[in-house]
């Protein structure tokens, strides 16, 4: 027997999560792209400032894998099922 009302919020919830996601998507190929834009075109401008300034990139990679390491290892102590609830009053 299909329990619709559990299959109900599940789907309330999927809609939610997709309606993020798309937001989000389009955010960072939007900066992605600026990003890459700006290097071009520094190196276009001045190489060798472009080139002294690209030396951070490394840097950034480094704290990125790191801040993605901590948030999942924070994400497995959250309890998703209790947080529909919560999230569905703000829609």
């Amino acid at each position: 027997m299909i329990d619709y009302v559990s299959l109900n919020s599940f789907c309330r919830f999927l809609d939610l999560v997709q309606q993020g996601i798309s937001e989000k998507v389009a955010l960072v190929v939007n900066l992605l792209g600026a990003f890459v834009c700006g290097f071009i075109l520094a190196y276009i401008r001045s190489w060798r400032l472009a080139l002294a300034l690209s030396t951070m990139l490394p840097c950034i990679g480094i704290t990125g894998a790191i801040m993605g390491k901590a948030l999942s290892k924070y994400m497995q102590y959250v309890d998703i099922p209790l947080l529909i609830p919560r999230i569905s009053q703000f829609v």
